[in-house]
């Protein structure tokens, strides 16, 4: 997996975008409400299958409410807050827990250790 492209476009663009570059995951972190909505409702109905939403839970329900949709009504998952628990504080590992739940999703993996060093 690896980041092709970063899109600074209007919400819009995305779906044609994600449908004509087969493009299975997003990661949505403009940090506004209102545009994060509008990105979030953009992508529903397209291929993607997992979409990555920064902030705490509570914020994933304002954005959603922003556009009216419920979680059940979106064509993919929504991850918010998304990211597995690393213990991650800075930018570089918290998007390595993002990428690695993104990949964790798309392959139908658990995301457990394999060697068992990590306890649950």
């Amino acid at each position: 997996m690896n980041v092709d492209t970063i899109l600074r476009e209007p919400a819009g663009t995305l779906a044609n975008y994600c449908n004509s570059q087969n493009v299975n995951a997003a990661v949505v972190m403009t940090h506004s409400v209102s545009l994060d909505s509008a990105a979030i409702e953009a992508v529903n109905g397209t291929r993607i299958q997992y979409v990555a939403l920064l902030g705490p839970v509570h914020r994933k329900f304002e954005v959603l409410e922003a556009v009216t949709l419920s979680e059940e009504r979106l064509s993919y998952q929504l991850a918010g807050p998304a990211g597995l628990k690393l213990g991650a504080a800075l930018p570089e590992g918290i998007a390595l827990s993002i990428l690695s739940e993104c990949m964790a999703y798309l392959n139908e993996a658990s995301a457990k250790s394999l060697s068992g060093i990590v306890k649950e």
